[in-house]
């Protein structure tokens, strides 16, 4: 049985602890998954992991940006602004609990499809402290002894998406990874032609081909995707 642990970070800073694939409910396109993936991940869960880890950092020791996109509804276009979610970003207003209580969640998953993936990993992350929807990632841990990287030279590659949990209206929001020339949402056929939009790509660099160095890195020119940035934006499609 794979064993995992769950690093919850508090503040702007993300630390991401990467472990063996477990598998969970294949989730279709068609069906919601704002509940299906709360529960089977939950069910899913195995106790704590002592196994040693290792940090793999960010190529030259540059953070990797993670930026959130949430829809204005009055305007009917993308924004990188609390207000778009409903919130008053005045300093008493974001010292409030309906704000503080909030929160997002990045899930990692092994595959892009959403018919065949397997969740690795998710991961929240606080709000606390923040006045926009941009935080840092500095590096995330993967098993020093993972039996993929000893069995081959192949790199792992693993699949992002975002959700936020807001606390203001109950409402769960889901991020995908929309080019940011897109500035309002698109249509059902767009979204199923561009199935690279589905998911923010990242790389984790075997050692065996990276001179023994544990690093990690974006998969740029794919959706929002730079050499140093994620750009995740809520996914509204007409």
């Amino acid at each position: 049985m794979e064993k995992y642990s769950i690093n919850k970070v508090k503040g702007k800073d993300i630390n991401i602890s990467m472990p063996a694939s477990t598998s969970f409910t294949q989730l279709g396109l068609s069906e919601t998954i704002d509940d299906l993936v709360e529960v089977e991940t939950n069910n899913a869960l195995n106790p704590f992991s002592d196994e040693e880890q290792i940090a793999y950092t960010t190529f030259d020791g540059l953070d990797i940006n993670i930026i959130f996109r949430f829809l204005d509804r009055n305007t009917n276009t993308y924004s990188t602004n609390y207000e778009a979610a409903g919130f008053n970003t005045s300093d008493n207003s974001l010292r409030k609990n309906s704000f503080l209580k909030s929160y997002f969640r990045l899930y990692f998953y092994d595959k892009n499809s959403p018919e065949s993936r397997n969740l690795m990993l998710f991961e929240d992350i606080d709000v606390l402290n923040t006045t926009a929807p941009n935080f840092k990632l500095k590096r995330i841990f993967w098993d020093r002894n993972y039996p993929f990287f000893n069995q081959t030279n192949d790199n792992i590659n693993l699949f992002v998406i975002g959700r936020f949990f807001s606390a203001l209206n109950g409402k769960i929001y889901d991020f995908y990874n929309l080019p940011i020339g897109n500035t309002t949402p698109i249509n059902i056929t767009d979204y199923s032609a561009n199935s690279d939009w589905w998911t923010s790509p990242i790389t984790i660099y075997n050692p065996k081909n990276n001179d023994g160095n544990h690093n990690f890195a974006t998969t740029p020119f794919i959706g929002a995707n730079t050499d140093n940035t994620i750009t995740l934006t809520e996914r509204v499609i007409l």
